[in-house]
């Protein structure tokens, strides 16, 4: 199923736990691991990337609100958590940051593009 085919009803189909496996960006895919978990019109995502020129992984935790419309999903940023990989760390507990992102939704995959260009890959976690 395509996003663009979700009727109002059937955005629940979104809903849920999926699990972030690749992260592109630059025509460079890397593998992540994390979750994202919408549901009732929130979202909180835990995901960690490797970094390979310094090694160890960077982190991120955030969480807020999302809205779906069509074939775009967007998350509005209010808690973000960031850090690792000899980057510094970011605290943002009022964050007003909206990202609005087409994505492709299939029974077992969602696959997010982001306004940045970047693009993450995620499979449905299973029960």
């Amino acid at each position: 199923m395509h996003s663009s085919t979700l009727s109002q009803p059937n955005r629940a189909a979104i809903e849920g736990a999926w699990r972030l496996e690749a992260y592109v960006r630059h025509d460079k895919t890397t593998a992540v691991t994390g979750i994202l978990i919408m549901t009732a019109g929130w979202w909180c995502t835990l995901y960690f990337v490797p970094q390979p020129e310094g090694g160890g992984y960077w982190g991120s935790a955030e969480s807020g609100r999302y809205h779906v419309k069509e074939d775009r999903l967007t998350f509005q940023h209010e808690l973000t958590f960031q850090g690792g990989g000899n980057k510094p760390l970011v605290f943002d507990l009022a964050s007003t940051t909206a990202e609005e992102c087409r994505f492709v939704l299939t029974a077992g995959t969602l696959i997010v593009h982001f306004p940045s260009g970047s693009v993450i890959h995620c499979h449905r976690h299973s029960e």
